[in-house]
């Protein structure tokens, strides 16, 4: 993969689950997905264990964590998963309840990247599940759930604090009924992210809330007997905005004069998405003079799911400069290794990443990651547990946290969601290393040591598994750690203008 390897393609994952009700019954041994019924109780439940026996097996044999010697507790926890896992697929008797079972299975690893999940219903086979709110939208401030979007004959107006749920102060309301919906609690980022789905749900779930305190925008307080009706249309829209404003397109453009903005809301683009890449690359070349003396320069991770780390790595050569990244890299990442199980899942999905460069023309990537499918292979011969990567090439004692001067002169803010994880962090690890560099927003979401994502199909064909293939050793960001914003963006208005307005006081104030 040559000199710098941090870059390296990986997939990352959202996965939205509405919960729903339960039963009780014995399982079985579950026949592949049907396209023409819906399966019975039975075979829901059937589905439920076979999927996550399989999970179970396919990280025992393939997981990273399994073999590193930092985590002795994983195959304990591996194995707390596969019992509750199981416990949950006793109650499956529905789609709803089959993929509750999969996400308590995830639940109890807390992992980002290591998560199995349901796969929609074949269109037509059974009625769209038409979810529910109370009436109102609330979004994640300040250590607070706070009404961004209130319906005309919502119960509240905007602006109201939901202090409580059930008798349960909101923080622990929202991590127990998030938990089979993928929420990790530890990071701050995941309340901005998955909070407010606490309120949307379907009508069949037992989990939703029936009472909560609330303070109203003149500091009255009062205890809300929640009413649940179908959630408008339109409810996924409202809530990316809510969430985090309007969405740009990949690309860079002037909205004020002398403030740069680039969009970045997408690090897993398709072909076209690729050329729109390469062409604000191209684009940011010729205008670099004017970047570089502009009064800033801001690069929005809104909408950023992660995806290839390349991304990052590639504006920032072009912002900084080539040796000025690589260098600071260099001592970031001294003494840092990469291991990577050799399985032959794993190596087949490092030779589709390298098929995928190659059909985009990228051919110096395309041969990097040719040569190192083939030290992998060369591992897996030798029955070795991981290829070892001597990703750092300088030793520990000349690691720097310290920022650097690069290329561009204007100062850089750089906009950062809750949700930003994965290469979204990666991005954050690159930009962070030059001086005048300020991240506004959210606090982030955190990785764990394990990435490089492929995914697999679980047996009942419903279902999917998320699977790590490598481990960080060594890493400078630590497992979870999340990064905190130099300026946050506590108001309810996340739109690009409020944050350019936020923007240009600071600079107004750093004069």
């Amino acid at each position: 993969m040559g000199k710098v390897k941090w870059w390296s393609v990986r997939a990352a994952l959202t996965a939205a689950v509405i919960l729903a009700g339960s039963s009780a019954a014995p399982a079985g041994q579950a026949p592949a997905a049907s396209p023409e019924r819906l399966p019975t109780d039975e075979e829901w439940r059937a589905h439920a264990r076979q999927d996550v026996e399989a999970s179970y097996a396919i990280y025992k044999a393939q997981h990273p964590g399994m073999l590193d010697p930092a985590n002795p507790g994983f195959a304990e926890l591996l194995e707390r998963a596969r019992a509750a896992g199981l416990e949950a697929a006793k109650k499956a008797d529905s789609h709803g309840t089959y993929s509750t079972a999969l996400a308590t299975f995830s639940a109890e690893l807390n992992e980002g990247h290591a998560q199995a999940f349901a796969l929609p219903l074949p269109t037509g086979l059974a009625p769209p599940v038409k979810a529910e709110w109370p009436g109102f939208l609330p979004v994640w401030r300040q250590g607070a759930l706070v009404v961004r979007d209130a319906a005309p004959d919502s119960p509240v107006p905007t602006g109201t604090r939901i202090l409580s749920c059930d008798g349960i102060g909101i923080r622990d309301f929202l991590s127990q009924r998030l938990r089979t919906r993928y929420i990790r609690p530890r990071e701050e980022g995941q309340f901005w992210s998955r909070g407010p789905l606490a309120f949307y749900t379907a009508p069949t779930s037992t989990t939703r809330a029936r009472e909560c305190r609330v303070s109203t925008p003149d500091g009255a307080e009062r205890d809300l007997k929640l009413t649940w009706s179908e959630a408008p249309a339109n409810w996924r829209e409202r809530f990316n905005f809510a969430l985090s404003g309007d969405r740009l397109p990949i690309g860079l453009t002037e909205p004020r004069t002398g403030l740069f903005h680039v969009a970045l809301p997408d690090f897993q683009p398709d072909d076209k998405g690729a050329e729109t890449y390469k062409a604000m690359f191209e684009q940011i070349d010729k205008q670099h003079a004017r970047l570089s003396a502009g009064r800033a320069v801001v690069l929005d991770l809104r909408y950023n799911n992660g995806g290839s780390s390349s991304w990052s790595y590639k504006l920032a050569r072009r912002l900084w400069g080539d040796a000025e990244v690589d260098g600071a890299m260099e001592r970031y990442f001294a003494g840092t290794e990469i291991w990577w199980r050799p399985t032959e899942e794993t190596i087949a999905h490092l030779r589709e990443n390298a098929a995928l460069a190659r059909r985009r023309g990228e051919t110096q990537s395309a041969e990097r990651q040719e040569k190192f499918v083939a030290e992998m292979e060369a591992t897996r011969e030798r029955n070795q547990p991981f290829h070892i990567q001597k990703f750092g090439a300088l030793p520990m004692s000349e690691r720097s946290m310290a920022p650097v001067k690069g290329k561009l002169a204007a100062p850089v803010y750089v906009i950062m969601p809750g949700y930003c994880a994965s290469a979204c962090l990666d991005a954050l690890d690159v930009f962070t290393r030059f001086e005048g560099v300020k991240l506004v927003g959210a606090p982030t979401s955190g990785d764990s040591t394990y990435m490089e994502v492929r995914l697999q199909d679980l047996p009942s064909g419903r279902g999917r598994l998320v699977v790590p293939v490598k481990v960080w050793v060594h890493r400078p960001r630590g497992n979870g750690e999340v990064y905190q914003p130099h300026i946050a963006m506590n108001g309810l208005d996340w739109s690009t203008a409020a944050f350019l307005d936020r923007i240009e006081k600071d600079l107004a104030r750093t004069r």
